[in-house]
């Protein structure tokens, strides 16, 4: 099974400039309009103000849902098994499929809720074992939930490169705003030295523009 590095690379500040000016120059669609309500913290996935906690648990994670006091009472369990997400659990020939051990939170298309990006890196992807995806799981008032979810792997239309097996696509993701838009954009590193970076754009997360950076790297929040 695959296992998060003890040491976390970095991007140069020359190749962040250099990919904040590609992602500026790309055509993502009409722009957008000004956040109506963006979300208070990237982890409010509620909305409601306040923080709330998604903790990696076996083949899953649970969000405990935060109160003006700190963590409450209110909590939810969510696995490949949970309604709207993609895959399935315990294919991943002869690994768990490790879903939910890399997680990433951030508002990634301005509502006012934060949504969280999910790895599983050695989830299998048509016959290629290990190859690995990201789950982007939507906020809402109800809190986060599986419906209308977005999958990504190297096989989707528009991801740079082919899924491979055993190359653990989502090992690492982070969401953050690189381009400065207001969106969070999703990075997604494997186990290769070969990253793909997945701009925000009108109605969330999307491949078009999407880039592959030629560095291996475990982009930090």
């Amino acid at each position: 099974m695959y296992r998060r590095k003890n040491l976390r690379l970095t991007l140069a500040s020359a190749t962040a400039t250099a990919l904040m000016g590609g992602l500026l120059g790309l055509s993502t669609g009409p722009a957008l309009a000004a956040p109506a309500r963006p979300a208070a913290a990237a982890d409010d996935f509620d909305g409601d103000g306040f923080r709330d906690y998604a903790v990696p648990d076996h083949e899953g994670f649970t969000v405990v849902y935060g109160t003006a006091k700190g963590p409450g009472t209110r909590k939810k369990t969510i696995t490949q098994k949970s309604p709207g997400i993609p895959g399935s659990r315990g294919d991943a020939g002869g690994y768990a499929d490790s879903f939910g051990e890399e997680l990433a939170k951030g508002d990634f298309n301005r509502d006012g809720y934060g949504d969280l990006a999910v790895g599983a890196p050695n989830e299998k992807v048509g016959k290629e074992k290990s190859a690995g995806g990201v789950h982007v799981l939507r906020g809402g008032k109800k809190g986060l939930t599986g419906t209308g979810s977005w999958w990504f792997t190297r096989a989707t239309a528009g991801v740079p490169g082919e899924a491979r097996e055993y190359t653990g696509f989502a090992m690492f993701v982070t969401l953050r705003d690189i381009d400065r838009d207001g969106d969070a954009d999703l990075a997604v590193g494997e186990g290769w030295p070969t990253s793909v970076l997945l701009p925000a754009g009108k109605g969330g997360i999307g491949t078009a523009g999407a880039l592959e950076l030629p560095m291996s790297a475990q982009f930090g929040e």
